[in-house]
């Protein structure tokens, strides 16, 4: 499974997430990142609760996505 990271910023911090409460997939560093994320996650996280969507496939997606943007290549998204 993919190392937990915030889906707002991408830095990765094992033990200073806190998970949605609803998907219980989307993890966050602080409120800000959280409310910046929403506009994305709103569209996933009904479907990650429901088994609709695959958390695997999720994090990987926003892993790579985040990556992208640490390296300054987000004309790739």
């Amino acid at each position: 499974d993919v190392q937990p990271f915030c889906f707002g910023c991408g830095i990765y911090r094992d033990n200073k997430l806190s998970q949605c409460k609803e998907c219980m997939v989307a993890y966050y560093c602080s409120k800000e990142c959280q409310k910046k994320d929403w506009s994305e996650h709103k569209n996933m996280c009904g479907p990650l609760k429901k088994g609709e969507l695959n958390h695997v496939e999720v994090k990987v997606s926003y892993a790579q996505k985040n990556m992208n943007k640490m390296l300054g290549r987000e004309w790739l998204l």
